[in-house]
């Protein structure tokens, strides 16, 4: 954990501006570690469709997703540093699309330093959020490109997207999924 100034001036650095989130809001701090609340459906994405989405791989295995915001930094949930112990044995992939299967789009990259928000708390999951400082830049291309962040809440019922790795029907692919929410 860093100094929240830190955090901040970081934050502000890359032009993001947080948004209020209500305590109704589907995702919030009473969601549980449980498989009923794992977003379950959607279809694979089109190849190259979420160039922003990156996996965290310790050891060779997935363990969380995230998002490319700027080409040397991600964003994802506190939750997923909570066990890292050497950040030598994490990897992240960009412009992968099965994670089973070498690909030419696919880069990787080691984690120079993580930034857990200074307000997390794993019960309830409050600022589950944290950034990854890549130890160098991306190479943005029409597979590996940063993520379009909003300045703003969307309003309810505005249509909203949702990807993430995970596999339904064989364990042989695991590759990005999609799925279109409301919130």
């Amino acid at each position: 954990v860093f100094p929240p100034l830190y955090l901040e001036r970081t934050i502000r650095s890359l032009s993001i501006s947080p948004c209020k989130i209500s305590p109704s809001f589907p995702w919030s701090s009473e969601t549980s570690d449980t498989a009923v609340n794992q977003i379950i459906g959607g279809s694979f994405c089109v190849f190259g469709s979420r160039p922003y989405q990156v996996a965290l791989l310790r050891n060779g295995r997935i363990y969380c997703g995230g998002s490319l915001i700027a080409p040397k930094w991600v964003l994802t949930a506190a939750h997923c540093g909570r066990r890292i112990r050497r950040i030598s044995s994490l990897r992240v992939h960009l412009g992968d699309y099965n994670l089973r299967v070498k690909e030419p789009t696919e880069q990787i990259r080691r984690i120079h330093n993580f930034f857990m928000h200074p307000g997390y708390n794993l019960r309830p999951r409050d600022n589950d959020f944290m950034l990854l400082e890549l130890d160098e830049p991306a190479q943005l291309n029409n597979y590996v490109n940063t993520i379009n962040v909003t300045t703003c809440c969307p309003s309810p019922g505005t249509r909203c997207s949702v990807s993430g790795w995970g596999t339904i029907k064989s364990p042989k692919s695991m590759a990005c999924w999609g799925v279109e929410a409301r919130g």
